[in-house]
């Protein structure tokens, strides 16, 4: 294995797991436990090598809830079968999980096993046929948005006294409502991700997939613009700036 690879840290999802199991690790492989097995081939394997350390450790965070499963559950994660899949998935229909949740649980640990024969260490994957069960919750009872009042009235709630912590909130509170960026795009902001074009101010967004830009409205721009110049910033060329929102 590449030994260049940087694995991600892992020790929180390390308590309690089987260390290593042999039906599916060759001896000639050298590893902790299965989880750190994880770690490297979604390192490797998704994104094209390129995910999102955040995605890593959700990806993680499920294969440690399947390890766990198994091993209150007596199953032996080296050779589970569909039937085994099924039952998890049963336990997460009762549990009344999200659709969402369980198709994610699902999606990694089919990743997992896609390793596991990608390398030659099982001749199938048993939850290569197993999906999530129907939605039956229909999008607009999900997905839900302010109305244009209920965003004034959020805007007139965060006081206007100047304070940075209220500036900080009314420029994400304007990138969110107002130019649609979700909770882990405005977490991922940096300030020199804010460009002067021709055409205008331009923010390089960081999604969960890939990166895009926007070109924000002047209301949101005063926004950002009048909490940077409160960081200390005052108002340098805006190429100039470094550091997060």
């Amino acid at each position: 294995m590449d030994q260049n690879v940087k694995t991600p840290q892992i020790e929180d999802f390390e308590a309690g797991l089987p260390a290593v199991v042999p039906e599916i690790l060759p001896t000639a492989i050298e590893t902790g436990d299965l989880i750190n097995l994880a770690a490297e081939w979604f390192a490797l394997d998704v994104a094209n090598g390129d995910a999102r350390p955040d995605t890593i450790t959700t990806y993680l965070s499920h294969i440690n809830h399947w390890l766990t499963w198994c091993r209150v559950n007596k199953v032996d994660p080296g050779r589970p079968t569909t039937t085994h899949i099924k039952g998890f998935r049963q336990e997460l229909v009762q549990s009344e999980a999200a659709h969402a949740t369980i198709s994610l649980k699902l999606t990694t640990i089919r990743r997992f096993y896609d390793g596991a024969v990608s390398r030659g260490l099982l001749k199938t994957n048993p939850v290569k046929d197993i999906k999530a069960p129907r939605k039956r919750t229909a999008d607009a009872e999900i997905i839900k948005c302010l109305t244009a009042g209920e965003t004034e009235r959020l805007f007139e709630a965060i006081p206007h006294d100047h304070k940075l912590k209220n500036l900080r909130d009314r420029a994400m509170a304007a990138l969110m409502t107002l130019e649609g960026l979700r909770r882990i795009e405005i977490c991922r902001a940096n300030v020199e991700d804010i460009e002067e074009t021709e055409s205008g101010i331009r923010i390089l967004v960081h999604g969960k997939g890939n990166d895009g830009y926007i070109y924000p409205r002047e209301d949101t721009v005063t926004c950002i613009q009048d909490y940077l110049i409160h960081r200390g910033w005052g108002n340098p060329n805006i190429h100039a700036m470094r550091g997060h929102l």
